[in-house]
């Protein structure tokens, strides 16, 4: 394959994905499956024929990543209907702090559950949501609200254990069934963790203003609800630094079912597990489709041979 025919390809792929994203504006549940026929389409158009076994097999690279993510969220959003999030926050917005310093802590905590799940949209749907009731209830701006909730959840997405946008590459280039994200704890923090920092200093004030305690906020519940989250948050160091020293116990889906049932004895008030698993599932499932569309696209170009005419063009360039 040449160069003209490997961009063409990329055309036909790109110019599809366009074409439905636009056709379906507002219906993003029908814009990964209609990726998976922008799949069989570019490899028609390669002369390669219907080829549904590269398209459908590229997303099982993601299966146990996935798993992870999934059963994030079924404990995150646990957390979110028990009280476990209320109390927390209560906790966040009744002391009085600098703005920096709260800013600071009100993105970790809108973040909190992107920071389990690896996605954006699993912190809007619960912190998000509670941080940004209140805030609009206290009289701030609206687009500032919508600043503020946009980058808890998108630094929750960033920051670790999970970050969805660095697994997709990361793992799709593995060529391993199924990959594996193992050892990226700390690039992720160092690479996140300052722009937070910086943002918090920058922006405080301005969208803040001078915070003050609010001390009437409800509070239910007591700290006992807060153990899944201390358990899991031990496990999940341990997992990422001690391994040396601590036998695999399953890793993250593992460690989530763990809080998840530890959530259901320590919590502020009852909850049914198995709509809060259905809900916290139902929150991510867009994001999780993008992402097995997006291994069907590599796929695709693995086999139509965009992805290797390209590696070898940068091969020669000299780009590393």
């Amino acid at each position: 394959m040449n160069l003209t025919e490997a961009y063409l390809l990329l055309a036909v792929m790109l110019a599809v994905v366009a074409v439905v994203s636009v056709l379906f504006k507002g219906k993003s549940g029908l814009i990964a499956p209609l990726i998976f026929v922008a799949g069989l389409i570019t490899a028609l158009v390669a002369g390669l024929g219907f080829r549904l076994r590269e398209v459908t097999e590229g997303p099982f690279v993601f299966v146990d990543t996935l798993m992870w993510v999934l059963c994030g969220a079924a404990f995150s959003y646990l957390l979110y209907v028990n009280g476990t999030f209320q109390f927390l926050f209560a906790k966040v917005v009744g002391k009085k702090r600098s703005p920096a310093a709260q800013m600071f802590i009100l993105i970790l905590f809108i973040g909190l559950p992107g920071m389990i799940t690896g996605t954006a949209l699993a912190s809007v749907a619960t912190t998000g949501l509670m941080a940004g009731r209140y805030l609009l209830d206290k009289g701030m701006e609206k687009s500032k609200v919508v600043e503020v909730v946009t980058v808890g959840a998108l630094m929750g997405m960033l920051l670790p254990p999970l970050c969805v946008p660095a697994m997709a590459p990361t793992i799709a280039r593995q060529g391993l069934y199924p990959g594996a994200f193992e050892g990226y704890f700390l690039p992720i923090l160092i690479l996140a963790l300052p722009a937070l920092i910086v943002y918090c200093a920058l922006a405080g004030r301005r969208v803040l203003g001078e915070w003050e305690a609010d001390g009437n906020m409800e509070k239910t519940g007591s700290a006992v609800c807060l153990i899944p989250l201390a358990v899991v948050a031990v496990l999940v160091l341990c997992y990422n630094f001690l391994y040396f020293l601590i036998p695999y116990y399953g890793g993250y889906p593992v460690i989530y079912l763990i809080g998840f049932v530890l959530a259901l004895i320590f919590k502020c008030k009852g909850a049914n597990p198995l709509i809060a698993a259905a809900d916290g599932i139902r929150t991510v499932a867009v994001e999780l489709a993008l992402i097995l569309a997006y291994a069907s696209v590599v796929e695709t170009f693995n086999l139509v041979g965009v992805n290797g005419t390209l590696s070898a063009q940068m091969e020669i360039a000299g780009i590393n």
